[in-house]
């Protein structure tokens, strides 16, 4: 901040200073009102630099000031109509107050300006599934896909996730294998779809190389090495199932379903000591564990009290 003063000092018509001092003020110092000062004196030098205007929009949102940061993203995209970027902090930012309606009109205002903009599908996508309209999010993203060659990875990989938690397993696959297609190391999608897979016990063989890939691209992700667990316990491979499972708790020691599903392999093997010790860590990180029910039936039958 001390360096940057003294640039503008020194230069005080230099707008890019101002706006590299506005934003080390505001990421750096969280000094919104700094920030703020910052931004209008970059705006006083020129009134139509789009990007003071998305600066003073930061700074004003940081001093949760809403009506004034709507406005100011507002400016930026009247200045810039060839623009998607204003319009997209704007939806984001609405969004982030929970006003989903009003970040969807913005996007639909981008979508009319821009319909090329890939990105606004995808957001919209996902503002209509907090809305819980999963045909419109399959629509956004269908759109995205087709308006948008940049945005296919990720509506092909939205819309697998959205048909996996919908239950419609082919065109989840479909969609998975589709991103992957587009690119061949997208960890996440190879996770997933290895992950359903092995859950549907379906294509196993085909799920290991999935899993695996996904293990080699991202090697201390612990979901990817839970994952890989998971599938090889579908084929049959305890040993290698509670290896990959004990490597992921080491990785992440607090995540519980980790050690729900280190403990359900341990029991398996018969090793009822770490297998009780592993479910009761489960109960101990996450009380209201989603499968906490099972936890306390599956401890039962090891012969504890849950």
């Amino acid at each position: 901040e001390a360096a940057l003063q003294k640039a503008v000092t020194a230069a005080p018509t230099d707008i890019g200073a101002w706006l590299h001092l506005s934003e080390v003020q505001l990421r750096g110092l969280r000094n919104g009102a700094s920030a703020e000062a910052s931004a209008r004196k970059a705006i006083a030098v020129n009134r139509m630099h789009v990007d003071a205007w998305m600066a003073l929009a930061a700074a004003l949102a940081a001093q949760t000031r809403a009506d004034d940061a709507v406005a100011a993203f507002n400016q930026a995209a009247q200045l810039a109509p060839t623009e998607p970027q204003p319009l997209l902090a704007l939806a984001r930012y609405q969004a982030s107050r929970t006003q989903i309606d009003a970040a969807i009109a913005a996007l639909d205002r981008l979508i009319a300006a821009l319909p090329a903009t890939g990105q606004a599908y995808l957001d919209r996508g996902d503002l209509l599934l907090m809305k819980n309209d999963a045909a419109g999010a399959i629509d956004a993203f269908r759109a995205a896909i087709k308006a948008d060659p940049a945005a296919v990875v990720g509506g092909q990989f939205r819309l697998g996730t959205l048909h996996q938690a919908m239950q419609q397993w082919p065109e989840a696959e479909t969609a998975y294998r589709a991103a992957i297609e587009k690119r061949p190391d997208f960890s996440a999608a190879y996770n997933n779809l290895a992950y359903m897979l092995a859950e549907r016990r379906d294509k196993l063989d085909d799920a290991l190389r999935l899993a695996s890939r996904a293990v080699e691209l991202e090697p201390r992700a612990a979901p990817y090495l839970d994952t890989l667990g998971w599938v090889q316990r579908a084929r049959g491979d305890l040993p290698a199932a509670a290896a990959a499972l004990e490597r992921a708790v080491g990785l992440q020691p607090r995540g519980a379903t980790f050690h729900y599903h280190l403990g359900i392999i341990q029991a398996e093997q018969g090793r009822k000591a770490e297998a009780e010790a592993s479910l009761r860590r489960v109960l101990e990180l996450d009380p209201k564990f989603r499968q906490a029910p099972d936890v306390e039936q599956r401890l039962k039958q090891l012969g504890a009290k849950p």
